[in-house]
């Protein structure tokens, strides 16, 4: 099984890479924290580095993760993950290799 896990993880990475965030439109409703969470969370980090970075809670994290699985339905963070990539919800990584939020105004 953690074979498996592992070849998702870096197919994610490789689909990040690759430009597969494209931008387009936010039609979830996802907020721009929602969305830099979401980033943090396809770059591999776990619920506490992801608060660290955003200077918040680690049960704040959890929060937005069950806000976000309510709003694009999905019921854990693999799919949230996988949904996020596939409907183009974050773009590309920056120089630094990890994805960014696509932000919508």
């Amino acid at each position: 099984m953690s074979g498996f896990v592992a070849d998702l993880t870096q197919r994610l990475r490789v689909a990040v890479s690759s430009g597969a965030g494209a931008a387009r439109l936010n039609p979830f409703g996802l907020t721009e924290r929602e969305l830099q969470v979401v980033s943090l969370l396809i770059a591999g980090h776990a619920n506490r580095a992801i608060a660290d970075k955003c200077g918040i809670r680690e049960r704040t994290v959890k929060q937005h993760l069950a806000n976000m699985f309510d709003k694009v339905g999905v019921s854990n963070r693999l799919e949230l993950a996988l949904f996020a990539l596939q409907e183009q919800i974050v773009v590309a990584p920056d120089g630094t290799g990890r994805p960014v939020p696509r932000l919508v105004r």
